[in-house]
This record gives structure tokens, C-alpha cells and sequence, in this order.
């Protein structure tokens, strides 16, 4: 039997965004042309770059039929280019690619047979892995969630709770669906288009590593928010410089919020994933909500209950009952939201069980850094930390400064309730399979997390612990040095921890 012509296959439209990477640009669209899927067009749209990727990009097309490219005459930001290579779009099937990134030649083939062969899919991405500039692999992705089977409400509940990154947002989308969506310039743009995306459809998950993401820019503290600000829309980078990280987080919460209201949703769902959406951006992102009064849906059903209260022929005690009713129906309603989430976390969570970090802190900011800077930088990357301010100085900034994979939550005590209270306020909020603490003032190897799961994972034991060194530090000069080592420790800086055990 004759192999299928190129044309039997679905159209694959592959948006790229280019800006000044001309030492990657070439590499990544030869990862693109090289795809076993060969009935593609690749649409690169160039935001004004500086450099030689223009000229390079030209030089592509005159090779390949399959590309299209133009040029904006100025730089209209990220979110202007996205959506203008999406726009120019004609595939039944759509993917972003970027100026840097690479792709293995199955990518297509393997994602294209998924929502080929599953109605309810509208994106299917691989499992990820960070690369450097010289390709060295640095870690795997963070994001391996699977919404199929679950409700529109459990699939946007999963993704708010779980993503990590946004790697999925590089995965192959039906056209038709994200085209009825659209995308704010706002700080987290592509949480609020994925978030409404989930609301259209079921996200599938590849376990194959097939995406290279590479980590080329300055990714520093300090610079993160200029670097997003112009990225974003440079109309609004002093806009956006002028807020505080809370506020920006808070704007993306609002547009998610928008997102669930103009959903098609029943009004007892929407009110679920309102409050629902609060408390995860509190949770991940410290934000405080103001109190809100409810929802004119919510009042106008409580002003009829009322009024049948004093209706001719209706008790006090039947309105009571409808009430009641209410309220155990969106109870139930919430659990098997909730319920359907937490199974999805269970068969989303990959082949790395999660551990939870639980950090108390107190009055002490600038060690907090350190401490969570060092969970960060683990080698074992499925982790989440639990930060829990008792009733110290307000840490929030920090720690949304720190957080900018999303995997941060952060908890604040009304007062203090000492580091044991604390300690069990994390373990309320934790999700993961195991806990681990870390004090402010305590850092972790980076192989810490690895050494013990490795371990538990490996044998029946309950605990694990590894052997530690004490240090005594002083403050000079506005940042804390080491004077003396506890001549006890059992464990030099240089070594790796060795794992202790306690008996199941």
C-alpha cells in the first residue's frame, strides 16, 4: 500500500515569535523543518529585532515553501506577536514556537495523533527538559498534568493548582478552540489563556521528553520584571515597573476571575471557582482579596427565599429547608469539583512523587532568600514550598519575587503561634507525598531532596534524614558571614549528604 501523500494529513500551523536571538534562531527552525509531520506552514513573524534574524529567517524562506515570514516595523511586545502569527493561522491544528527552543522530529507526529484520535483533547504536550546555551541538559520540565475525564471546572481547578512554568503552553492546540480565546498584556498573560483554555477542553499529556526549553536570558531577581515588562508590551513597561509584584499578581487573579464569569458554567460552578480561584492565588501567590459582597445571582436567590418567607401560604420553616437545600448543594457540588482535582493530581503527578517543603519564618527576610534559594536549586525539581510568615514581618514581596515557577504558597499567621504551630499550618496546605522542613536560617545541599527521596523511594523506611553541619554567622557589612563551623559536624561543605534511615 502507498504512503499517505503529505496532503491527507492535517494542516499543522507552527507560529513563531522572533526578537533578537540570532545565535539560537537558526538551530530552532532547523528542529522545526526537520519534523517527521511534514504537512506544516511556519508562520514567523520578526518584533523589530537588531540583530542578523531577520536576514537569517529570510534566508530559510527562500529554501522552504512552507514559510511565511514578515517583519513589525517597531516592537509591539510578545503578547501582540503571539497573537498576530496565531491570526495568520490556516491549520486545523496550532503551535507557538520560539526564537530558541528545539524540538524533537516527533513532536508533531505524536501530538497530532492524540487529538486526532481524541475529540475531547484541545492541547497535547510532551514532558519538557531545560537545556543551557551549549544544549548541556540542566532538569526536566516541571509540567506533567493530564486533564482527560475530568469536568470543565476540575480541568481549570487542576490547571491553577498545578502549573509550573507554563511549559504546556508550547504543546499543539486545536485551532478553532483557541481562536474564540483571547490574551491580555498582563503579568502571567499565559496563565489566564490557559486557564480559560481549560475550560474548552481536556490538556494530554506525552511522558516522552520531546521539548527543549532553552534558559538564555537574564533570569536574576532584579531583572525578571523589567525583562517581563518589555517582553510583554512595551507600551505598558512603566506601567508595569511602577506596580508592585502583588498587584500585578492581582490583575492576572482578576482577569482568571473574569475568565470563570464569562464561562458558560452554571452559577453554582462559577461560584465554587471564584472562591476556589482566590484562595489559589493566595495560596501560591500571598495575594489578600478584599471582602466582596456576593455575586447578584447569589442575592437575588437569597432575596426569593426571603420573600417566600413572608409569602401567603409558604412557612418560615419551608424557606429555612430551601436554604439548607442550597447550601448542601453547593457543598456537594464543591466536593466532587474538588474531589475529581484531587484524582487528577494523583494520575498527573509523573514519575517523581512531589515533596513539600514546609518553611516557618519570623522576622528574619534576608535569611528567608537564602533558605528558599537554596530549595530552589535542589536537583530534584518536583517539589513545592509552603512558606508560613508567623505573624513577622511581611514577607509576600519576597516571596512572590521568588516565585516565579508558581510552586511557591505562602500562609501568614493573625499572631504568633510559635514554629510547631506554624509547622502544622504547612502541613495542612501540603500536597506532596513527603514533607521536609527547612528553617529560615537553614539551607539545603542542592542534592538534599534527591538523596531522600531516593531512598524512601527505594526501600520501606518512613524517615530519612542526612547528616548536617552547624555553622555560627555574624552580619558585615549588610550581609551574614560564616566566623565558625561546630567542630562536631559530621559533614564537610564540599560533601554530598549521606542518608540516614529510621526504622519503619
Amino acid at each position: 500500500m502507498p504512503s499517505p501523500k503529505i496532503t491527507d494529513k492535517p494542516l499543522v500551523s507552527i507560529g513563531m515569535c522572533v526578537f533578537n536571538c540570532e545565535r539560537f534562531l537558526a538551530k530552532s527552525l532547523e528542529s522545526l523543518l526537520s519534523q517527521e509531520y511534514k504537512n506544516f506552514e511556519l508562520i514567523i513573524s520578526d518584533n523589530a529585532s537588531e540583530d542578523r534574524s531577520p536576514e537569517i529567517c529570510l534566508e530559510y524562506q527562500a529554501k522552504d515553501p512552507r514559510i511565511q515570514f514578515s517583519r513589525n516595523e517597531t516592537n509591539m511586545g510578545s503578547i501582540f506577536n503571539s497573537l498576530k502569527v496565531k491570526g495568520l493561522a490556516r491549520g486545523k491544528y496550532f503551535m507557538w514556537a520560539s526564537d530558541h527552543d528545539l524540538r524533537h522530529p516527533t513532536f508533531l507526529t505524536k501530538c497530532v495523533e492524540v487529538l486526532e484520535n481524541d475529540p475531547e483533547v484541545v492541547l497535547c504536550y510532551p514532558r519538557a527538559q531545560r537545556i543551557d546555551v551549549h544544549d548541556n541538559f540542566l532538569f526536566l520540565g516541571h509540567e506533567c498534568f493530564d486533564t482527560r475525564g475530568m469536568s470543565p471546572a476540575a480541568r481549570y481547578l487542576h490547571f491553577n493548582n498545578n502549573h509550573n512554568g507554563c511549559e504546556s503552553v508550547y504543546g499543539l492546540y486545536r485551532l478553532e478552540v483557541i481562536k474564540r480565546i483571547g490574551c491580555k498584556a498582563i503579568w502571567g498573560a499565559d496563565i489566564a489563556f490557559m486557564s480559560a483554555l481549560a475550560l474548552n477542553g481536556a490538556f494530554a499529556h506525552l511522558p516522552e521528553v520531546l521539548f527543549s526549553m532553552r534558559m538564555i536570558r537574564d533570569e536574576r531577581l532584579e531583572n525578571h520584571k523589567e525583562t517581563q515588562a518589555n517582553n510583554l508590551d512595551p507600551a505598558r513597561t512603566q506601567e508595569i515597573l511602577a506596580m508592585d509584584l502583588s498587584e500585578l499578581w492581582h490583575e492576572l487573579g482578576e482577569e482568571c476571575l473574569t475568565v470563570v464569569q464569562g464561562s458558560s458554567l452554571s452559577d453554582l460552578e462559577k461560584e465554587i471557582l471564584v472562591s476556589e480561584t482566590k484562595s489559589c492565588f493566595t495560596r501560591r501567590f500571598g495575594l489578600k482579596w478584599p471582602a466582596s459582597p456576593p455575586t447578584p445571582q447569589i442575592t437575588e436567590n437569597a432575596g426569593q427565599v426571603d420573600a417566600q418567607a413572608h409569602a401567603p401560604g409558604i412557612s418560615a420553616k419551608n424557606a429555612w429547608k430551601e436554604r439548607r437545600t442550597a447550601r448542601l448543594a453547593r457543598k456537594a457540588a464543591e466536593r466532587r469539583i474538588l474531589e475529581e482535582v484531587a484524582k487528577g493530581q494523583k494520575i498527573s503527578g509523573g514519575d517523581w512523587p512531589l515533596v513539600s517543603v514546609i518553611v516557618p519564618t519570623f522576622n528574619r527576610p534576608d535569611m528567608l532568600v537564602a533558605a528558599l534559594e537554596s530549595i530552589l536549586n535542589q536537583t530534584y525539581r518536583n517539589h513545592e514550598i509552603i512558606v508560613v510568615n508567623d505573624c513577622g514581618l511581611d514577607v509576600a514581596d519576597i516571596v512572590g519575587w521568588l516565585n516565579q515557577k508558581g510552586n511557591i504558597t505562602y500562609v501568614r499567621h493573625d499572631r504568633n503561634r510559635e514554629k510547631a504551630a506554624a509547622r502544622n499550618t504547612g502541613l495542612k496546605l501540603a500536597r506532596g507525598k513527603y514533607i521536609a522542613y527547612l528553617d529560615d536560617d537553614t539551607l539545603f545541599y542542592p542534592d538534599h531532596l534527591g538523596t531522600l527521596v531516593t531512598v524512601l523511594e527505594n526501600s520501606d523506611y518512613q524517615v530519612a534524614y542526612t547528616d548536617a553541619l552547624r555553622t555560627h554567622q555574624a552580619k558585615e557589612h549588610g550581609r551574614y558571614v560564616t566566623t565558625t563551623r561546630d567542630p562536631t559536624s559530621r559533614r564537610s561543605p564540599a560533601s554530598s549528604p549521606r542518608a540516614r534511615t529510621a526504622a519503619p
